[in-house]
């Protein structure tokens, strides 16, 4: 009974069919609203006292894009229901703007940001962020396989949030860490050895060593081949002087792309970073993006040797893909891993983790397929995969384009439920889909596929005459 008493229970539904429009949300009687009789705690770390005139909005402020005074792109979002202050700042083009005999300097470079920044050294700046209660994250967990997909070659990014009455703190931490970072000697070796045991751990994985060997094989020289971790001997002399001259040039305000979402307005947010982020200090910085991904022109087959209990199998291929054929055969794709994932695992009971994803740059589409199963059953996996393989499946039902659809549509309106989550998806959606509503164009689209479309995709791309990498790591 005292669960029910009021407030009353709250009730949410959601499914792809329903508005994305949020309804009417009154702050006060939900108790979001700061009580004006507490008094503002004692003065924070670095500057001054919390300064409760927050510039709230009062309706929802679409997603828009502001260049500020120093070149950097902002992805601006607000909305009266939250108070949470999210920024995700992305770098661009990672592999492509490291040495390349030192792959894995900017992933170095993020991990020492946050112990020391301007005048503070490593305590001090911890204890600001921890005085505003913020969540900050400059890299991957080493210890969490989940957060994987922020490991890519093509960006890196610092997040952070906090409660929006620590905005301008947030936005100042921010800045302190990308205009001066410390990098003193003795935080450039700790962070060198803690990605050195990441290594480690790495190469005593299949699954790691199958996915850097197949992204070795199908992209060559290209510099999203590199390994975002590095390799030892490219970073072993690596000392303060040049990593500082390494982060004037890839944290220029020109490569950078911060995506702002809470509930504060634009215009007010757009003046605090111009009055905190400065003009560019580089007079190096000039870059190019990367070339398109090599296609797969033959078949290859490689098989390495790991030990341990747990084998994996992937195969992949680029290959050119038309504008009108991406989402027909991003849900043909999904389709086939479901179909697998059902065969593979819930009939035959021959392994848990696995499944086929595809993403896309430009006019490339990249497929790859994964089987972590005990090493005695590889050659039955494969047996079983290559059908899926090559497209030799009934056809698509339906059904079973519905369930694709609706899973993909689900999966990206469940990474944006935080403001932190709506924040990474509009860089993702800006830098890499090359539109602000890219998933939301994404979604739209799928939704209207036909099942004929999904089948004519599938048997265009996924044949057996189609070349294709093959690893198999046990």
């Amino acid at each position: 009974r005292i669960w029910c008493q009021d407030p009353a229970v709250e009730i949410v539904c959601t499914g792809p069919k329903l508005s994305d429009r949020d309804s009417d949300f009154d702050l006060a009687h939900a108790g979001f609203v700061a009580d004006p009789k507490v008094e503002p705690s004692a003065e924070l770390p670095g500057e001054g006292k919390i300064i409760d005139d927050r510039p709230l909005v009062m309706e929802d402020q679409a997603p828009s894009v502001v260049r500020l005074e120093n070149g950097m792109t902002l992805l601006h979002r607000a909305t009266p229901n939250t108070r949470m202050f999210a920024l995700h700042l992305w770098v661009r083009d990672r592999s492509a703007r490291e040495p390349e005999d030192s792959p894995g300097l900017a992933d170095l470079l993020h991990r020492c940001l946050p112990l020391g920044a301007g005048a503070y050294d490593r305590s001090e700046f911890d204890a600001l962020l921890r005085g505003i209660g913020a969540e900050l994250k400059v890299t991957d967990s080493d210890w969490i396989p989940y957060d994987d997909y922020y490991t890519s070659p093509e960006f890196s990014f610092l997040r952070l949030d906090c409660v929006d009455i620590y905005w301008r703190e947030a936005i100042r931490a921010l800045g302190l860490m990308i205009q001066e970072p410390r990098l003193d000697d003795k935080s450039i070796e700790e962070e060198r050895q803690a990605m050195a045991r990441r290594r480690e751990r790495d190469r005593a994985s299949s699954a790691a060593r199958s996915a850097a060997s197949l992204r070795e094989s199908l992209l060559g020289d290209h510099p999203h081949a590199r390994p975002v971790f590095g390799r030892p001997e490219g970073l072993r002399t690596v000392d303060s002087r040049r990593l500082q001259g390494f982060a004037l040039d890839y944290l220029d305000p020109g490569q950078l792309v911060l995506a702002v979402v809470g509930n504060l307005d634009r215009e007010a947010v757009t003046a605090q970073l111009n009055r905190v982020f400065r003009e560019s200090r580089s007079a190096t910085s000039h870059f190019s993006s990367p070339p398109p991904w090599p296609i797969t022109t033959e078949s290859r087959r490689i098989e390495i040797g790991v030990g341990g209990r747990q084998s994996t199998l992937r195969a992949g291929r680029i290959l050119e893909v038309s504008a009108d054929d991406r989402w027909p055969l991003m849900a043909a794709v999904r389709v086939l891993s479901q179909r697998m994932q059902q065969e593979i695992r819930e009939v035959r009971g021959l392994a848990y983790s696995l499944g086929i994803g595809i993403q896309f740059r430009e006019n490339r589409g990249w497929w790859s397929a994964r089987v972590s199963t005990q090493p005695q059953n590889i050659p039955q996996v494969e047996e079983l995969l290559r059908p899926f393989l090559r497209g030799e499946i009934d056809p698509i039902t339906e059904a079973e384009l519905e369930a694709a659809v609706n899973g993909y549509v689900g999966r990206q309106r469940m990474r944006q439920v935080t403001p932190l989550g709506q924040a990474y998806t509009l860089c993702r959606d800006w830098v890499l889909g090359g539109a602000i509503d890219a998933s939301q164009q994404a979604s739209q689209a799928l939704l209207a596929l036909r099942v004929e479309d999904a089948n004519r995709a599938l048997h265009h791309y996924f044949s057996a005459k189609a070349p294709m990498v093959t690893v198999i790591a046990r």
